[in-house]
């Protein structure tokens, strides 16, 4: 898969758990519920990202281009007290959220996943490795998913830039 343009904005970005039920010629298909969120107290790495039922988060992400134009974008979130936190993958293999100055945020491409859900996507990191999560409630890691991890990402659109 070849990187996606997305356009910048406010998004929530939901888990594609989706369950499909096939009963004959008829298919019902059920929507995740699961938010990218920010857990816990932010500690020497910053706050935990993860997956959780969107019931009381209902987090909202801010992706931009990323500075020099090579197509990578960023994504933030506003913290009380207007102070922002960017994602982080220098630890490796999970995904944080922290106040580091912007240009040592990592940088993201979406690969649209074709026949999926709407505005679904495989988001990778400049290195290469993708978020994955094992379940509701689990860190997002980085790295290649195998059979039983989610690796697939809904980007709903809430509004533009301002």
């Amino acid at each position: 898969m070849s990187p996606s343009p997305v356009e910048p904005g406010v998004y929530r970005i939901r888990a594609n758990n989706a369950v499909v039920d096939r009963m004959g010629d008829d298919v019902a298909v059920y929507y995740p519920e699961d938010l990218l969120v920010m857990l816990g107290l932010e500690d020497g790495k910053g706050y935990a990202v993860t997956i959780d039922k969107g019931d009381f988060h209902e987090q909202q992400w801010f992706i931009e281009a990323a500075e020099g134009g090579s197509g990578a974008y960023v994504i933030h979130r506003l913290i009380q007290g207007g102070s922002e936190r960017g994602l982080d993958d220098i630890y490796g293999d999970k995904l944080y959220a922290n106040s580091k100055p912007r240009p040592l945020w990592a940088k993201f491409t979406f690969e649209e996943v074709p026949g999926a859900v709407p505005r679904s996507f495989k988001i990778v990191s400049e290195k290469g490795l993708r978020w994955v999560a094992q379940d509701r409630g689990s860190q997002i890691g980085l790295g290649q998913a195998d059979a039983d991890a989610l690796d697939t990402w809904i980007l709903e659109y809430v509004s533009p830039l301002n």
